[in-house]
């Protein structure tokens, strides 16, 4: 399992006891403080619960049920890095191109089976909420696959409303410590990191919706 799977989001501390000095615990909460480490990777499906209630009771298997069970909301809401990347044709982007606007940034690659099977979810929400202050960034993590082969995989899976996005050195991927694909971080319009899941969900799910549209009102 990966370090995800390891972490207790809610705390920011490992599952397992570990010597509680005061320059671990702090290392720990800058650990989530830079990066988001969501537990939950893997996880068998729970049934289907209110957010609200939830989280009021501090549920362990996150605010969504169905298929975003695994989501984590952030303890506490940082401020996401300065992160660059660039477009298809290669002109650069950052993050704070998107401000104003609520950003559901995922990582993906062409040989990440798991990835292809949530692109069209992903594909599917972008144009529902496409009137909203609201953008998903389909940020591609492959390293050898060039320009034209992940070009083709949008055409083969029907990738219509995602602007192809690159970040084929993974500084993006690092900078936020992603170690699984896909793996996908939930950024507010204030720029702030407010949660994510690593492993595949149906975003465009009613229960998606009704999380992204949350976050959107200011109300994470």
């Amino acid at each position: 399992m990966d370090d995800f799977s390891r972490r207790d989001f809610k705390t920011g501390l490992p599952a397992k006891p570990a010597i509680a000095t005061a320059a671990l615990i702090a290392a720990l909460i800058a650990a989530v403080a830079a990066a988001v480490l969501w537990p939950g990777a893997g996880r068998d499906e729970r049934k289907d619960a209110e957010p609200a209630a939830a989280v009021a009771a501090g549920s362990d298997e996150g605010p969504f049920g169905g298929p975003l069970s695994p989501f984590q909301f952030a303890p506490q809401p940082f401020p996401a890095p300065a992160l660059g990347f660039t477009t298809g044709a290669g002109a650069p982007v950052t993050l704070s191109d998107f401000a104003g606007r609520v950003v559901l940034l995922n990582f993906w690659a062409t040989w990440c089976a798991p990835c292809l099977g949530e692109l069209p979810s992903l594909d599917r929400l972008q144009t529902h909420l496409k009137d909203e202050p609201f953008v998903v960034i389909a940020l591609n993590e492959d390293r050898k696959a060039g320009l034209e082969t992940i070009e083709s995989v949008y055409r083969d899976i029907r990738i219509e409303a995602l602007p192809l996005y690159l970040d084929p050195d993974g500084k993006v991927a690092r900078a936020l410590q992603v170690t699984g694909l896909p793996t996908t971080v939930l950024i507010d319009g204030g720029g702030r990191v407010v949660g994510g899941l690593s492993g595949p969900a149906e975003w465009d799910t009613p229960a998606g919706v009704a999380l992204l549209r949350r976050v959107i009102a200011g109300r994470p």
